[in-house]
């Protein structure tokens, strides 16, 4: 396995994406930024990562073919709309 790439921040992350990644994950900051504002861009394990005051909340991992976007603990966020998240 090779060495894991490390990022001073957010932004040298991004830049390190293809062109493609990068329209994705901008429009993922922009998302997160309107939904929780309060949250802190990190980059954790060469992955950019969002988090709170209780921690680390959600990541975007982008590989050659996609961009991955997840939660960490994401079945214990509590669902604001009361309606099933089907």
């Amino acid at each position: 396995m090779g060495k894991m790439k490390a990022y001073a921040n957010f932004d040298e992350y991004l830049e390190a994406q293809s062109p493609k990644n990068q329209v994705i994950i901008r429009a993922l900051r922009r998302f997160v930024k309107r939904i929780e504002p309060k949250l802190s861009e990190a980059v954790k394990w060469g992955n950019g990562c969002w988090t709170g005051g209780s921690g680390l909340v959600a990541y975007v991992y982008s590989a050659a073919d996609y961009v991955q976007f997840g939660f960490f603990g994401g079945s214990a966020l509590k669902n604001r709309s009361r309606k099933p998240c089907v």
